[in-house]
């Protein structure tokens, strides 16, 4: 019987033959093993690098907001609170009615001088028309000076 064997049947396994099919399989394994290491590295540093890509889109995408969110509070930085521009029409209002009463009554004034003057129906026409042309250019120079007041007051 050989040394190391315990069968009758010698087997052809010896303890150098088991430590070289060991050895071999090891380096098989290492191999693999390494083999994969490659390949997940190569995936790692793909992955790395469309993430770099993706965040840097991200990054522009992100600015160009960002620049348009500062140029929109610049526009409502500009822009007159509700309450102050219905405070504004409100005066104005108040001012435009006030004015058509002092100007009213300048009118009746002048009405009742022209037909003292004239006396006659042809003369009635004409201050009609008078009358007329003078509450047209005072609605005229109403709006003006309400335009005028309005475009004062909106000066920043």
């Amino acid at each position: 019987m050989p040394a190391g064997e315990t069968e009758k049947t010698p087997s052809g396994l010896t303890v150098d033959t088991l430590n070289l099919l060991i050895q071999s399989e090891l380096a098989a394994i290492r191999a693999t093993l390494h083999e994969r290491d490659d390949r997940y590295q190569q995936r790692w540093e793909a992955q790395e690098k469309a993430i770099r890509e993706k965040n840097s889109t991200m990054e522009e995408r992100l600015a160009s907001m960002n620049e348009f969110r500062a140029q929109l509070g610049d526009v409502i930085a500009r822009m007159m609170p509700r309450s102050e521009a219905e405070s504004k029409s409100n005066e104005n209002a108040a001012r435009i009615v006030l004015l058509e009463h002092r100007h009213g009554e300048d009118v009746s004034t002048i009405n009742s001088r022209l037909d003292i003057l004239t006396g006659a129906q042809s003369g009635a026409d004409r201050s009609r028309q008078i009358i007329a042309w003078v509450i047209a250019a005072i609605v005229g120079l109403i709006t003006i000076g309400t335009a005028a007041l309005i475009l004062i007051d909106a000066k920043p």
